[in-house]
């Protein structure tokens, strides 16, 4: 990340491990990780691996480790669990153009339990929450942040122990994680959906839907056209198995998502050229707005008076 595309850092490399190895004695280790291959990089630097002297910083890492996380012998069940699964995908994951679930068997087993269109969607949430000044400016979507947070939803005991066939929800990397790293204006801005749908019938069902709606409704304009919060999107990114059928959580999000509009939490806007409805979360200003309407009776003669 720090080398990215910048030869000059790359040259830089080579010449901290020649002084370091000078200093010591030839008596010291470096490592040095990367979210890509070396030799990935190297591309990205324009540096051919034969053709330029630069090439030979490869030689120095002689021990290459790979922090593939898979181990090798559940390929095997991911291997064929996508044969008996793959044609449920395309069902459950209904996902706009720019986004993908699994187009093969290998993009199974290495993103399992987590589906693909995850990353790029949770990147933009930090993103435009930074933006919006909901998180510290530490808090970015890269990597490191991006990594962190897919970490320690891993980690939380409801997806280390569960069993192979559950799948990681979009809802679910809103944890604990990235609740500590909302500022209080974030906090603040999420607070009110959290506290409404808690007195939702279904409470466990009603905070999933508010906290999806509000990392979605909350990503830049340009990334909202392509991926808007309709009814269909929202749906998507709740499923967490192959076997509840996609049509009765739809259902049962769409009644979550009236009571949500119902108690001016957020509101329906119409989609353009026929597209789908979607929704938008309303600002504190905009929801007092909201409340004072509902409370106001406009009986018939109040009409009749401001008519005349």
């Amino acid at each position: 990340q720090f080398i990215n595309k910048e030869r000059d850092r790359y040259l830089n490399l080579q010449e901290i491990i020649t002084k370091l190895s000078e200093a010591c004695n030839n008596q010291v280790w470096v490592a040095c990780t990367a979210q890509q291959d070396l030799s990935e990089i190297m591309d990205d630097c324009n540096i051919g691996e034969e053709k330029d002297k630069e090439g030979k910083i490869k030689g120095r890492f002689e021990v290459k480790v790979s922090l593939k996380g898979k181990k090798p012998e559940v390929k095997t069940d991911l291997a064929a669990m996508y044969e008996q699964q793959q044609g449920a995908f395309s069902l459950q994951f209904k996902l706009p153009n720019a986004y993908k679930s699994y187009d093969t068997e290998t993009d199974f087993i290495d993103f399992y339990p987590f589906v693909p269109y995850q990353f790029k969607l949770i990147m933009q949430v930090f993103d435009s929450f930074l933006a919006l000044g909901y998180v510290a400016k530490e808090v970015k979507g890269n990597e490191r942040s991006i990594i962190k947070v897919i970490h320690a939803t891993a980690k939380a005991p409801n997806n280390a122990q569960a069993e192979v066939g559950k799948f990681v929800s979009f809802d679910e990397l809103y944890n604990n994680m990235f609740e500590e790293g909302l500022q209080a204006r974030g906090q603040k801005a999420v607070d009110n959906a959290i506290r409404i749908a808690r007195t939702y019938a279904d409470p466990k069902l009603a905070v999933r839907v508010a906290n999806v709606l509000f990392m979605v409704c909350n990503i830049s304009q340009t990334d909202q056209l392509v991926f808007p919060a309709t009814l269909d999107n929202i749906t998507t990114l709740l499923i967490n198995d192959m076997t509840t059928p996609r049509l009765n959580l739809k259902n049962e999000v769409e009644k979550v998502v009236d009571f949500l509009c119902d108690n001016n939490i957020i509101r329906r806007e119409q989609g353009r050229q026929g597209a789908p409805d979607f929704f938008s979360f309303y600002s504190e200003e905009e929801m007092k707005v909201a409340e004072l309407i509902k409370s106001q009776t406009a009986d018939n003669n109040l009409q009749a008076g401001e008519l005349k």
